[in-house]
């Protein structure tokens, strides 16, 4: 028997790079494959094409919302009305707020909001933990180490939802050539949460160790976007890494930086669900990386990679140097990372969560059995 189709307004920020705007792409792809989703996308100054290509291809609806912020709601209202819709998703905190306003005209229509991070400023904690509590039907995070930490801090647990991300497509595995320069990457964005004063502080370190026997040599990719890209630009000068160190913004061929590295690192203060371990996992790289958020469940120690504390540079060059001066250690550590998202972190999983939980909400049927890790 098919399941009843429902009409689904899915509220985005923007079409622009950024794990949020990739993953709601991901939700509107699962659910149109039975429900009616149309996107409702707040601010259209910035535009990733690839993006709007996957919602062009897919045949998904979509409508930029144009004009001051009375202007949005108005036309967001007649969209809402003239839809008949059932359902609001929304992810990011400008978007929750937005859906439990329209939650409040309208009861009849469930919401559910969105959480990405185990870490929230506590302005917004405070509203994101009334809106869960007192007016939104669900919450669903995509990181365990966010449902327990807001849980903590009170929000209500019968309402929180875990469904981690995905990847779509998984691309092929890379069987990686040896070589003498050791390339290892990071794909965040510029800012203070993802500590690259530690990351350099181990490149450093490493490069040390490694260029005084003159076996390897070592260039790392510092790829994202961000605040501090300028302040970090003068700290591999000042640090003297210049010849070591490569800064790239926003690159189209993000793939590529995927496909020639060696190694992935990750030194972030706290996470959610990081998109780009699992992304860099997925091009068969071996991780290293802070054990903050759900990286525990995408990197399996001494396996897939290894999980360090936070700050420990020298830990994290260790492990760096390990995977440097072992060609088979790296091909065992990505190939088995591989096979482990290959079983857990797929569209097809991901699509058969969000739909079971849509008809589970609908029949009053969901319960928290789902958030065990």
């Amino acid at each position: 028997m098919l399941a009843k189709s429902y009409n689904i307004v899915i509220f985005l920020r923007e079409l622009n790079t950024g794990g949020a705007e990739k993953q709601s792409l991901y939700i509107a792809k699962a659910l149109s494959e039975i429900h009616n989703v149309v996107m409702v996308i707040l601010h259209d100054k910035r535009i990733e094409e690839k993006y709007l290509r996957i919602i062009q291809d897919q045949k998904i609806s979509y409508v930029f919302l144009k004009g001051s912020l009375l202007k949005k709601l108005i036309h967001t209202y007649q969209i809402i009305k003239k839809l008949k819709i059932n359902i609001i998703i929304s992810l990011l905190f400008v978007n929750n707020f937005l859906g439990s306003f329209l939650h409040l005209l309208y009861p009849q229509i469930y919401h559910v909001m969105g959480i990405r991070n185990s870490v929230i400023p506590l302005r917004k904690q405070i509203i994101l933990r009334f809106l869960h509590n007192h007016i939104c039907n669900y919450t669903i995070f995509n990181s365990y180490a966010g449902k327990d930490a807001m849980i903590k801090k009170g929000f209500k647990s019968s309402t929180c939802r875990v469904i981690t991300n995905c990847i779509d497509p998984i691309p092929s595995f890379t069987l990686r050539k040896e070589s003498k320069q050791i390339k290892i990457l990071t794909v965040a964005r510029f800012k203070p949460q993802k500590d690259y004063i530690t990351a350099l502080k181990a490149i450093d370190h490493l490069n040390r160790e490694i260029s005084s026997n003159g076996s390897r040599k070592i260039k790392y990719y510092l790829v994202g976007y961000g605040m501090q890209e300028t302040y970090l630009r003068r700290l591999i000068h000042k640090m003297h890494l210049d010849d070591y160190c490569e800064v790239s913004v926003n690159p189209r061929n993000l793939s590529e930086y995927y496909l020639k590295s060696d190694i992935y690192l990750s030194t972030s203060l706290y996470e959610g669900f990081s998109n780009s371990i699992m992304e860099a996992v997925s091009y068969s790289l071996p991780v290293v990386a802070t054990d903050v958020g759900d990286n525990n469940k995408i990197v399996t120690e001494n396996e897939s990679g290894f999980l360090i504390p936070l700050r420990d540079y020298e830990l994290a060059a260790k492990r760096l140097k390990f995977l440097a001066e072992s060609h088979d250690a790296r091909i065992q550590f990505g190939a088995f990372g591989y096979k482990n998202l290959c079983q857990r972190f797929t569209f097809i999983n991901f699509k058969n969560e969000y739909l079971e939980f849509i008809e589970s909400m609908i029949h009053g049927k969901t319960n928290d059995s789902h958030n065990r890790a």
